[in-house]
């Protein structure tokens, strides 16, 4: 068997991350596999010197395709014995979309939690699908890293941090307003925010309509400060910003797996989650501060296609008191995440 992988792994994204793990996971199996990029972004990040070897492979003899792609970007090949399909959803279904017309000319589906296992029979989906969790090279969690200087100021004090890109999807209107919520001003506890898609003068005037609409304190300058980080960092740097924080907090209405999670879950830290998604394939109430959830018909994710993440569709919303019950539960009660079981999910055990 000799597989050809297409997928975005050249995209500097958590989708291509993901690509990436999965493609070295089948070579690291022994799998004669082949890839070839598409791009959606004009990102051009390092990749591992292993993708570029793999790329120079000829795809002479391939006769299993493996597309980790959009689903209406994928095509059913005759000239191949078997045609995979991977994807990610989010919501409760994708019935207003193309998507299962373009699924159901495959051989065999896999997704990436129950919940998009359920999306998909419910969209009509027929062919075969399997579940599988993601993966990542565990290793690098073995090594030492330092801790990224963020503010002399914080340097003692309890540390929420969040990574991401910011959208409608990814839920950071309630991490402000859980946080401000919750926490006085005078608490040794701080927030930290990480993107790369917005400007420091975006997040700022975001921060101050959020507090604004909460109407806590008599002035803005009375609400504690947030800490923004944005632009690029390199895999170094950004385990060293983990390795700096306490807690990391992801409250999105959907995730797939969400790899900074799963980097601040791998390196001990305290993690403030649903258990929704992939989230269930490393954490449960034992390991994580689990906010409850309630379904929520999506509204306000307009960045994305015309057809998916409608008004249709319904998503699972965190809650807010939930989401500040945790938060305080975490800040209070210490360790929940003192032995995190990462080794099923590294290369070799794929």
């Amino acid at each position: 068997m000799k597989v050809l992988f297409i997928s975005n792994y050249r995209d500097g994204t958590g989708w291509a991350v993901g690509s990436s793990n999965i493609i070295l996971a089948l070579d690291k199996a022994g799998v004669d596999i082949v890839c070839r990029p598409i791009k959606l972004n004009n990102n051009n990040p390092n990749i591992p010197d292993r993708l570029l070897e793999l790329e120079k492979k000829s795809t002479d003899g391939c006769d299993v395709l493996i597309q980790y792609v959009l689903p209406h970007m994928s095509v059913s090949n005759s000239c191949f014995k078997k045609n995979i399909i991977m994807y990610n959803t989010e919501t409760s279904d994708f019935r207003p979309t193309s998507w299962a017309s373009y699924i159901n000319l495959m051989d065999h589906a896999f997704v990436f939690s129950q919940d998009s296992f359920y999306a998909s029979v419910d969209s009509d989906v027929r062919i075969p699908i399997s579940i599988i969790p993601h993966c990542d090279d565990i290793e690098k969690y073995k090594k030492q890293y330092n801790k990224l200087k963020i503010n002399p100021e914080i340097d003692n004090s309890y540390k929420f941090y969040w990574i991401g890109e910011i959208n409608q999807r990814k839920n950071l209107e309630v991490l402000l307003r859980a946080f401000h919520s919750e926490f006085a001003p005078y608490e040794d506890v701080n927030l930290i925010i990480k993107t790369t898609n917005k400007s420091q003068q975006q997040l700022q005037e975001f921060s101050t309509s959020v507090k604004s609409k909460l109407k806590l304190r008599p002035r803005l300058e009375d609400y504690k400060k947030e800490i923004f980080i944005t632009g690029f960092m390199d895999d170094e740097t950004l385990m060293s910003l983990h390795n700096a924080c306490d807690a990391f907090v992801c409250p999105s209405s959907g995730e797939t797996w969400s790899y900074p999670t799963f980097t601040a879950f791998a390196m001990g830290k305290e993690i403030v989650a649903p258990l929704t998604g992939g989230f269930t394939h490393y954490l449960n109430t034992n390991n994580c501060w689990a906010p409850s959830t309630s379904t929520k018909e999506i509204y306000g994710e307009t960045e994305t296609f015309f057809d998916l993440f409608t008004g249709y569709e319904t998503w699972k919303e965190v809650d807010l008191g939930s989401l500040c019950d945790e938060m305080r539960c975490c800040y209070i009660a210490g360790k929940k995440n003192t032995n995190p079981q990462i080794e099923k999910f590294g290369h070799e055990e794929y």
